[in-house]
């Protein structure tokens, strides 16, 4: 199953053509939901980089989702960090008792 819109052709116009949507996008959107400890929120943010260099250059379609897996990711990103911080500082206080 491929994810595809119909695009009426300039050659003939019986003749449908199809644009598909950028698999690398497809991936970044779901890697940003994941947010796999932070793992998942990286990966998001080089796959959605890598997908909206492709996308012009095959003239496919998805830089919407490929932004918004971009943006996910980051979020994921600074979550872990933020957590990862607070977290070590939980423990070092713990120690320091």
């Amino acid at each position: 199953m491929s994810i595809a819109t119909q695009l009426p052709s300039s050659s003939s116009p019986g003749r449908q053509r199809t644009r598909r949507v950028n698999a690398y996008a497809i991936v970044s959107l779901i890697l940003g939901l994941l947010w796999l400890f932070g793992l998942a929120s990286v990966l998001a943010v080089v796959f959605g980089c890598i997908s909206l260099g492709e996308i012009p250059k095959r003239r496919e379609r998805g830089r919407g989702i490929a932004i918004a897996g971009i943006l996910l990711g980051l979020a994921g990103v600074v979550v872990a960090v933020i957590g990862t911080l607070w977290l070590r500082a939980q423990v070092a206080g713990l120690s320091g008792m």
